[in-house]
């Protein structure tokens, strides 16, 4: 197979024809690449119109773990036992997610590509599957403008603290994308992380009324980053994280991909992300008891999500050193 871009709506419409003559089949397929007894197919289960993608594995190599899942637009379904192999179906439920299926498609389609033993590549798919499974638990189209420029934040610090405490601290300390309220919980104290766009007035929001708390103990601070388009010397979010990757061990890249699913990115995504920043600048305040919030027992209990915003020329007096 070659490794032009497939047409998902045109060929799921070509498998559509057939459905009328075989509607007693479970699914209508059509073979994308077969490496050995390992086959990937897309396909239309006639009983309800459902289109999707079909995994084809020996049963020699398959393992009993893979349990039916439904995510929002995709269903990982049922195994099925065919002769002497097991057919993984991933059902594509809502038309929304077709772009990024369509990624989840061709990432499929590298583990087979790339290796010749088909236990590698049997390992390679679980291994996808697994962080697309993340990625679905939360989404099914990619980050929004803002959101891209967060996680480009939040790998920006991921990277000092690593450069200053080891990888291995770094990665354990991010809590982003899990998520709980702080973006980095480290031993002494906490980091939010916050961006701001230079087409913007310098402002940061505040989405959490408990993300802004004064604590003497595990004090907070804002790392707030000026992030601006850079079509020249800019880099966009797939070059960012490769970077990242690159200064990572095997067991380390694990984990930083699992939380970067998380977050709602995936590698196979990267030409989604086309758009290039640049860090113009970061500081830091240390949120103080004086520090400009608004406080839980200020919220009248009828009141159900609070989002405001903070002017960063109000706050000057909190600059301080970066403590990472």
């Amino acid at each position: 197979m070659s490794n032009h871009k497939i047409n998902l709506a045109a060929t799921w419409s070509e498998i559509r024809q057939k459905v009328p003559l075989s509607k007693s089949s479970a699914f209508l397929q059509k073979v994308l690449i077969v490496k050995g007894k390992l086959c990937i197919s897309l396909i239309v289960r006639p009983s309800d119109g459902l289109p999707g993608l079909l995994v084809l594995v020996p049963e020699k190599i398959f393992k009993p773990d893979w349990r039916k899942a439904e995510f929002y637009g995709v269903v990982f379904d049922s195994p099925q036992k065919v002769d002497n192999s097991y057919a993984l179906p991933i059902l594509l439920k809502d038309e929304k997610a077709e772009k990024i299926f369509e990624s989840l498609v061709h990432d499929l389609i590298s583990c087979v590509a790339q290796y010749e033993d088909e236990s590698k590549i049997f390992k390679c798919l679980k291994e996808k599957i697994s962080l697309w499974k993340r990625f679905f638990q939360k989404r099914t189209a990619k980050l929004d403008e803002d959101q891209t420029k967060g996680l480009f934040g939040e790998i920006y610090v991921l990277n000092q603290i690593a450069k200053t405490s080891g990888n291995d601290y770094a990665l354990n300390s991010w809590k982003g994308p899990i998520p709980e309220t702080y973006d980095f919980q480290l031993a002494k104290y906490r980091v939010e992380v916050k961006t701001w766009s230079n087409t913007s007035q310098p402002q940061i929001y505040i989405s959490d009324i408990n993300q802004i708390i004064y604590d003497t103990v595990n004090p907070l601070y804002l790392s707030v980053i000026q992030i601006s388009k850079d079509l020249n010397d800019g880099k966009n979010l797939g070059e960012i994280v490769d970077k990242t990757l690159s200064l990572f061990t095997n067991s380390q890249k694990d984990l930083f991909l699992s939380l970067l699913s998380d977050a709602g990115y995936l590698v196979a995504q990267r030409e989604l992300y086309a758009e290039k920043y640049s860090i113009v600048k970061q500081d830091f305040y240390l949120v103080g008891k004086e520090f400009p919030r608004i406080e839980y027992n200020q919220i009248s209990p009828c009141i159900s999500s609070v989002k405001y915003c903070i002017n960063l020329n109000g706050i000057l007096e909190y600059l301080v050193e970066s403590p990472l």
